[in-house]
């Protein structure tokens, strides 16, 4: 899946991968959803959606498990691990803590250098796209004011699935463009695509 910027082919690759909760947590988006009736909405944005590793002790008061330490530095901002088999590794570690049902996941977005990383793989679930900033914080799920949601809501709220994420690609960059002028001091933001690839019931993680 390809676009075009000032004439140069971006190519949608994977910036990381991350395990985040399916449960031991309550959702709590900053100023509103476009989307009401979405109870547990997926983001980048891991103040929206924890991950099972330690990103902030502000996160970590919200979820109701023990989030796994890691390196400070393991990939995207601290918070996406470069490499799959390392974070699995880490996950699979032996240990006597418990972990919620979780998801591992890999999350893309559209870079001109093509050779820079890889594509993300045709059987991976996509759950749809985000849009944030280069920190994941969304613009889509955050950041909001009473003023602006009405009007974001009647324009944007039929785009977005049963995740609170845009299905299409396209809706999501105009989304990009939208925020880019509603919060500039954030912009530029990013197109995200979030896959799931699998599953876990209940993990353990070393410490």
């Amino acid at each position: 899946m390809a676009s075009m910027t000032d004439g140069i082919s971006l190519d949608e690759r994977i910036l990381g991968f991350d395990a985040r909760a399916l449960s031991g947590y309550e959702p709590l988006p900053y100023g509103g959803l476009l989307r009401a009736d979405v109870a547990r909405p997926l983001s980048v944005d891991a103040a929206i959606w924890p991950p099972i590793f330690h990103v902030s002790e502000m996160i970590d008061r919200r979820v109701e498990f023990d989030t796994v330490q890691r390196d400070p530095r393991t990939g995207w901002n601290g918070i996406l691990w470069d490499r799959l088999d390392e974070m699995r590794a880490r996950l699979g570690a032996p240990t006597n803590r418990a972990l919620p049902c979780y998801a591992v996941i890999a999350v893309t977005s559209w870079l001109a250098a093509a050779g820079a990383a890889a594509k993300p793989d045709a059987g991976w679930r996509c759950l749809g796209f985000d849009v944030a900033d280069q920190w994941l914080d969304s613009g889509l799920m955050n950041m909001w004011s009473e003023d602006a949601l009405p009007a974001a809501r009647e324009r944007y709220a039929g785009q977005l699935n049963a995740h609170h994420l845009f299905a299409v690609v396209d809706h999501a960059r105009s989304f990009r463009a939208y925020s880019d002028r509603r919060v500039p001091e954030h912009a530029p933001f990013m197109v995200y695509g979030l896959y799931e690839l699998t599953r876990a019931r209940r993990g353990t993680a070393d410490d």
